[in-house]
């Protein structure tokens, strides 16, 4: 008797608890997540394609894409820790998952990495990560041959919400930065020494009075300005300094 073997069709719903899990691939292309899958869309076929999270994972907690849209990084809660597996869109084949399965010593033992970013000048090679509770720390990776390069411990105490923690890199004229913002917590940090070493720039966004309870970012396109959302829905604008600029007036509680 042969085996049978079940492959989806079409799976319905989108996991909407995620932070920054909707993504345009390709101009016509939705990637987010459905159960345990990052689901890629095709708005014009009306079609799906499935890349399936990891068997040894619980969840898949925050997905990331690459400048060039090619990859993908599924970010899990896994055990004995956290890990990120990395995807090329198109062929929906594993390329890696960080930490490798061998690796002791590691220097954390959060079980979700809660956030990452890839590299905007070199996404094939590099990746940056933000640990939860337990480690709350940035670490950047070489991804393609498993190195931890440089980690950087975050001064975050008693977030009152982890899921709206967010982490991203620019490139800012010779230097790349790294952004980590969520609840009562800034960080504006700058990679040196060949992405061996992390120092912080800014430890807090001089708002005055708008709240520190930041639950989303993004760069500006031309990496001019950052751009960063209140849990009171306040919409404040930081120079590529990241220094604090202004108060979006016309925003809800501007």
């Amino acid at each position: 008797m042969q085996a049978v073997t079940v492959t989806p069709k079409f799976v319905f719903g989108v996991n909407g608890q995620l932070n920054n899990s909707l993504h345009i691939h390709e101009e016509k292309k939705l990637v987010y997540v459905a159960g345990h899958n990052v689901i890629v869309y095709d708005l014009e076929e009306g079609t799906q394609q499935f890349i399936p999270g990891s068997a040894n994972a619980d969840e898949i907690n925050y997905i990331a894409m690459s400048p060039s849209g090619r990859l993908v990084a599924l970010c899990e809660r896994a055990q004995p820790r956290s890990q990120v597996t990395i995807f090329d869109v198109p062929t929906r084949q594993r390329k890696k998952t960080l930490p490798e399965f061998e690796m002791e010593n590691l220097p954390f033992e959060c079980k979700e990495f809660l956030s990452c970013a890839f590299s905007p000048v070199d996404e094939k090679h590099n990746l940056v990560t933000l640990c939860g509770e337990g480690d709350w720390c940035v670490i950047m990776w070489q991804w393609d041959t498993f190195k931890m390069l440089s980690k950087f411990d975050l001064n975050v105490v008693s977030p009152s919400e982890t899921k709206t923690f967010q982490i991203s890199m620019a490139q800012i004229m010779q230097d790349q930065v790294i952004v980590v913002t969520g609840s009562k917590t800034f960080s504006y940090l700058k990679l040196e020494e060949n992405m061996r070493s992390i120092v912080q720039v800014h430890g807090e966004l001089d708002t005055r009075q708008a709240s520190d309870e930041y639950t989303c970012h993004t760069w500006a396109k031309d990496s001019v300005q950052l751009v960063i959302g209140t849990a009171e829905g306040e919409i404040l604008v930081a120079n590529m300094r990241g220094e604090f600029v202004i108060c979006v007036p016309t925003s809800p509680f501007g």
